[in-house]
């Protein structure tokens, strides 16, 4: 059995192939999932967070408030990694019993739908991912019409796990969802025939073996043409321009020219000259004040004006 990744950064669409692949009839382990069944009510791993995080993370019912405890993780990293230390043992076992179980009931794949697959080390489990990608301008604005966030908040989400591109450099194959949901699904289909398309299926003079390139992305344009008998790899090309990451818009517009700079530090080390001088002449005058002072008190003393101006009178 050979047991796929699927991966993808939130909001990239991955539980829509999770589903499709589902409705075909493959198992998939899905972490969310296992995530629920070892918060439920009643459970030890939900009194353990009860413990650690306090009740105001707990509903009325009992049961484990989900919103709450995900914006606390999402802006305190602190929080985040006592959160994994309590989940991350009991799903590692959960998620290696479940693929033990689909190996015995004789499945031909097994997928492995793990937001965080990388993250956590769940890559290690798997003989091949498949990552969904998104550019990152896409997957911010449906996070904020999914999850009815605002933009900081959901660009907090997006920044605090991997970021979509890092996956797709890691995967082995990328699908592209930047398109059409027909589009994405072809994508999957044409994985799938590829995963489970038996080598003596081509003829022997005319067979190749299927080579697993990192980095590759199924895109749809790959599906314009019938596949080749001879060649049972699957037709890949390269991330298309217009799904490419563009520069963020939030970045300056122009690029500060060198006169300007010369000008900018020219007069900063001026102001910063006419406040030094105008220290020390400050300091200067009050020095020469106090010597004035002090002659006109000598002069005052030893020659006692005050009966000169008595005998004038």
């Amino acid at each position: 059995m050979r047991v796929i990744g699927l991966t993808g950064s939130i909001a990239c669409g991955k539980s829509t192939i999770s589903r499709y692949l589902v409705s075909l009839g493959y198992p998939v382990v899905d972490g969310d999932q296992l995530s629920r069944d070892l918060t439920a009510p009643g459970s030890p791993v939900l009194e353990e967070i009860r413990h650690s995080f306090g009740d105001r993370y707990m509903n009325d019912n009992g049961n484990l408030n989900r919103r709450a405890l995900g914006q606390l993780i999402f802006r305190d990293e602190h929080a985040r990694s006592r959160l994994d230390a309590i989940m991350a043992p009991h799903l590692m076992r959960m998620t290696k019993e479940q693929i033990s179980q689909h190996r015995g009931d004789g499945a031909i794949l097994c997928f492995l739908d793990m937001p965080l697959l990388y993250e956590k080390g769940y890559d290690r489990l798997c003989d091949s991912v498949w990552t969904v990608w998104l550019p990152e301008n896409v997957q911010l604005s449906r996070l904020i019409a999914r999850d009815h966030l605002s933009e900081e908040d959901a660009i907090r989400r997006i920044r605090s796990v991997m970021s979509s591109d890092e996956k797709a450099s890691r995967a082995n194959y990328v699908i592209d969802n930047s398109g059409s949901v027909r589009e994405t699904l072809a994508a999957v289909d044409k994985l799938l025939q590829a995963e489970t398309e038996p080598p003596d299926t081509v003829p022997s003079l005319l067979q190749r073996p299927v080579v697993r390139r990192p980095q590759q992305t199924i895109s749809s344009a790959a599906f314009q043409a019938e596949p080749r008998i001879s060649d049972p790899e699957p037709e890949v090309m390269d991330r298309p321009v217009s799904a490419r990451r563009q520069p963020s818009s939030r970045k300056a517009a122009w690029k500060m020219s060198l006169w300007l700079k010369i000008a900018v530090i020219a007069s900063a080390v001026l102001f910063a000259a006419s406040v030094t001088a105008t220290a020390l002449m400050s300091g200067y005058l009050k020095q020469q004040e106090e010597k004035h002072r002090r002659e006109q008190e000598a002069v005052s003393f030893h020659y006692h004006f005050e009966d000169f101006e008595n005998e004038y009178r």
